[in-house]
């Protein structure tokens, strides 16, 4: 299982991103989240999930069932992290009319994981 914390806006804002088997990132976005795992394999019914952890004091998390074949994978976590950007912006009474702060938000995430797994994803 991989994990990135990639650092959003500011120093201030962060996204968590954990990459795996099912039960792994279930398992290990649970207790990031500080909720039961069941709360998290239940709700875990597609290729990917973004969890909203902002009003417990967290940032958003993103859980991407990574065994799926790889242009599912990756078009599950760009997905997933323009809802975590949402989770950000709506935190913080942004209008972000042109979708730039979404967009170079999501552009950021995709940079921090392919950087590191690109070449071994095939």
């Amino acid at each position: 299982m991989k994990k990135y914390i990639v650092p959003i806006f500011t120093s201030e804002y962060y996204v968590a991103v954990m990459l795996g088997k099912r039960d792994e990132v279930c398992k290990e976005g649970a207790k990031f989240a500080e909720e039961p795992l069941d709360k998290f394999t239940k709700e875990f019914n597609g290729r990917g999930q973004a969890h909203n952890l902002l009003p417990k004091g967290k940032y958003p998390l993103i859980i991407v069932d990574w065994d799926l074949p790889a242009h599912i994978a990756f078009s599950t976590l760009a997905h997933e992290a323009v809802h975590a950007l949402d989770f950000i912006s709506n935190y913080l009474g942004m209008q972000d009319v042109s979708g730039e702060f979404v967009a170079h938000g999501v552009g950021e995430i995709m940079r921090a994981v392919t950087k590191d797994i690109l070449k071994k994803k095939k």
